[in-house]
């Protein structure tokens, strides 16, 4: 516990022992007062005086933090308002709920719950993201040199698996313009693809081929 937490621990004590002492005496007093009139003198002692000086200087101290904590990191929360009234007496329990019990602050606006319809939406959102993203890099992912046929068919494949031209999301993540240059593109990846389950071993050159249209495409979709 850092040192400054630790005054603000001790001003909490003070508090709470004053806030207990202020009951009890007031309970002693109703009950001895017309017996006991020297309870009245008790609080003229100097010893009696200084100590309630103590108390009274930590109680202040730790309604002051409480109160800055509050509406630093708890402003949210109702209990707060009780720092105001009544204030001081209150402060003690409040930090013994925020500091020592540790209840969950409430520095920020509860948000608004998200209605189905909303959800839905963002759901759709995030999807045709997730698709644009996905083809991105597959078009990326021809601009490298496979090191063995079986995995050139393999990749070539890919597109084939993954897009689906009449897809809602795909043609939402893609303009009428970027959905014509993915259609040439398909169009001539499928003679390769073609080309290379028909004829093996393929050679460097024909994949060059597919190195090339893919850069080509990705620098035209890049203008768009």
């Amino acid at each position: 516990m850092k040192i400054i937490d630790r005054f603000f621990f001790v001003c909490f004590v003070l508090s709470f022992i004053l806030v207990v002492a202020s009951l009890l005496s007031m309970n002693l007093f109703i009950l001895f007062f017309i017996k006991d009139l020297d309870l009245i003198e008790l609080t003229k002692n100097p010893i009696f005086r200084t100590i309630h000086v103590i108390l009274a200087i930590g109680s202040i101290i730790n309604w002051f933090y409480c109160l800055w904590f509050w509406n630093k990191y708890d402003k949210f929360s109702k209990s707060g308002l009780l720092l105001y009234f009544p204030h001081i007496l209150y402060a003690p329990f409040y930090y013994y709920q925020v500091k020592i019990k540790k209840r969950p602050l409430k520095g920020q606006q509860p948000s608004r719950p998200v209605l189905l319809g909303q959800k839905t939406e963002i759901e759709d959102r995030e999807m045709v993201e997730s698709t644009r993203e996905n083809i991105l890099d597959i078009l990326a992912s021809y601009q490298t040199e496979p090191g063995e046929d079986e995995e050139k068919r393999n990749l070539l494949d890919c597109w084939f698996d993954f897009v689906q031209a009449d897809d809602a999301h795909f043609k939402a993540a893609f303009n009428e313009d970027e959905r014509t240059i993915l259609a040439y593109f398909e169009e001539q990846l499928t003679i390769f693809r073609s080309a290379i389950h028909k004829e093996a071993p393929t050679d460097t050159f024909q994949w060059g081929h597919v190195q090339q249209l893919s850069e080509s495409t990705m620098a035209q979709l890049r203008t768009k």
